[in-house]
């Protein structure tokens, strides 16, 4: 059993700020709280207003015991939600791509909200990530959308 922690090195905010050289990463923790691993993602992945919102873990790709005891069985799926998109880890080949998609984006005529007679716009991008382990496949949806993708 193993803790995952998605560092953006700001937490006051969530935020990652590329430009000012910061790296996000992961760290894989024991039960006995002992670091396992730390995962640092490459600068090309993260952009300027990159905030980083949701980690998703995929730990149906092995039943092996050797890779349980590493990590190297696990993908992990984070939400960018201000620059859209999603960074997968491939713990077995540690290695992490971006990918971007239109259906990421939000939808210019779902993003005008009115709570108790307070109107604002609020075009955010993927905010809801869900994995099913059954039929294999990554759920996302923006904020500003009535469409849930996979």
């Amino acid at each position: 059993m193993y803790l995952y922690q998605r560092d953006t090195l700001f937490s006051e905010k969530f935020v990652v700020q590329a430009s000012r050289g910061a790296v996000a990463n992961i760290r894989m923790r024991d039960i006995a709280d002992r670091l396992v691993r730390s995962v640092y993602f490459p600068r090309e992945l993260l952009r300027p207003s990159s905030l980083l919102t949701n980690l998703v873990l995929d730990e149906t790709r092995s039943s092996s015991p050797r890779l349980t005891a590493t990590c190297d069985h696990i993908f992990a799926y984070i939400s960018d939600t201000v620059a859209p998109g999603i960074i997968v880890y491939d713990g077995h080949r540690d290695n992490a791509w971006r990918v971007t998609h239109a259906s990421m984006y939000p939808d210019p005529d779902m993003g005008e909200y009115d709570i108790n007679g307070e109107r604002f716009t609020l075009m955010d991008g993927i905010v809801g990530l869900a994995h099913s382990p059954a039929q294999g496949l990554l759920y996302y949806q923006p904020l500003a959308t009535d469409r849930l993708v996979s």
